[in-house]
């Protein structure tokens, strides 16, 4: 073979073989590719249609909340024992069911109700327990809710039974905004009870609740009285309160004015005021927030 001819023929065979390519690249260009298993893509029971990816979908959550820890089980706080006057209170019913001193067997419900200090008329006692000083340092706290209490019947049965929602006021029982463990202490008050150091006598502590008095009498019934409600109480408070009834309530804990009763459960507590047994608003700012009405009157605010 000729040396022109060895080329001729490998110039055609080269044309030939870039045909093919280009060829195959059309084929493969203009062919459907094949589509993904519905087997693997297939979500929700739906077949993605031609041409369509189902991708997997990716969920993400925020944590949930820290729990909430549980009451303190220890305290370096002190408390004393004083003599009550007069004689103990009847022990039936036993004081987790006396309705007059454990808020829990009465019971209350949310108030629709303006969520500040209002203005009444009416006489004040300008030696009122002053709510403000549940708190170090003194402050006017939000109100996030506010609850109706319910009135006891004694007529009912033989120890009584809930009765219908206390009317006299819109408001008997009102929560205000704390720090989670925030000390609670008792609202102050000039007048004290024993040895010009007590202000206020335990009536009835559990774990999550307290009532006091600010008498040396064990009843509801004579003077001054708060309720408050989810406050881990003190547990050397609630341990001698727990004996000294179990001995008899002869003596009852006895609450200085920088007497820590416990700390916030939460982000609040709920606050009751009683006088001479009846249940008051405890928003009246001429009775529980004297010192913000003093304040305002002097074109200044407070705390």
């Amino acid at each position: 073979m000729s040396l022109s001819h060895l080329f001729t023929h490998r110039k055609t065979r080269r044309a030939l073989w870039l045909l093919a390519t280009c060829l195959g690249l059309g084929l493969a260009l203009w062919l459907p590719l094949p589509q993904p298993s519905a087997t693997v893509y297939a979500q929700n029971g739906t077949v993605p249609p031609p041409g369509q990816l189902y991708l997997p979908t990716l969920h993400y959550s925020s944590p949930p909340p820290a729990p909430v820890p549980a009451c303190p089980t220890t305290s370096t706080n002190q408390y004393s024992a004083i003599t009550i006057e007069a004689n103990p209170r009847d022990p039936n019913p036993p004081p987790h069911l006396a309705p007059d001193i454990n808020l829990a067997v009465r019971g209350f419900v949310s108030a629709d109700a303006h969520l500040g200090l209002i203005e009444i008329g009416g006489p004040t006692d300008d030696d009122a327990p002053q709510l403000a000083y549940l708190f170090r340092s003194p402050r006017i706290p939000d109100f996030p809710a506010a609850f109706r209490v319910y009135d006891w019947n004694w007529n009912c049965q033989p120890g009584g039974c809930r009765g219908g929602l206390i009317e006299e006021y819109d408001v008997t029982l009102l929560a205000m905004a704390t720090a989670p463990r925030e000390p609670i202490y008792i609202p102050r008050r000039n007048a004290d009870i024993y040895v010009g150091s007590y202000y206020a006598l335990v009536l009835y502590a559990e774990e999550k609740r307290i009532t006091f008095t600010y008498t040396r009498r064990d009843t509801p019934a004579i003077g001054y009285l708060i309720h408050i409600e989810e406050v881990c109480v003190d547990p050397n408070l609630l341990a001698l309160y727990r004996r000294l009834d179990q001995e008899g309530r002869r003596r009852l804990p006895g609450l200085r004015l920088d007497s820590v009763v416990g700390v916030a459960e939460d982000r609040r507590i709920l606050i009751a005021v009683r006088d001479t047994g009846s249940f008051m608003d405890p928003r009246t700012a001429k009775d529980w927030w004297q010192d913000v009405v003093r304040a305002r009157r002097a074109g200044l605010t407070f705390p």
